[in-house]
């Protein structure tokens, strides 16, 4: 029941990304208890810092989406941007 619920929950967020944290609350466990489900689910976790507590936390998101794609493709962009800039000067 609970990894139909995470992966419900990971599925419909903004850009299937959602902090480890914000489960938790909601499903009342610790977010340390809960990584075993994501990782049954095959998502992908990332460390991160919660902005408003200051302290450490996990973004959850689908492994393969579309947004992870589109921020790995415009950091090579970003970089060949650089790289041509630097080559001009």
């Amino acid at each position: 029941m609970l990894c139909n619920i995470i992966g419900v929950s990971v599925y419909l967020a903004f850009n299937q990304r959602i902090r480890a944290s914000v489960l938790a609350r909601t499903l009342k466990k610790e977010v340390g208890d809960l990584k075993n489900f994501f990782k049954e689910l095959g998502l992908q976790m990332e460390a991160m810092k919660n902005e408003k507590t200051g302290e450490p936390d996990i973004m959850v998101y689908i492994a393969g989406s579309n947004y992870t794609k589109e921020k790995k493709e415009s950091a090579k962009r970003e970089r060949a941007k650089s790289a041509d800039k630097e080559e001009v000067k």
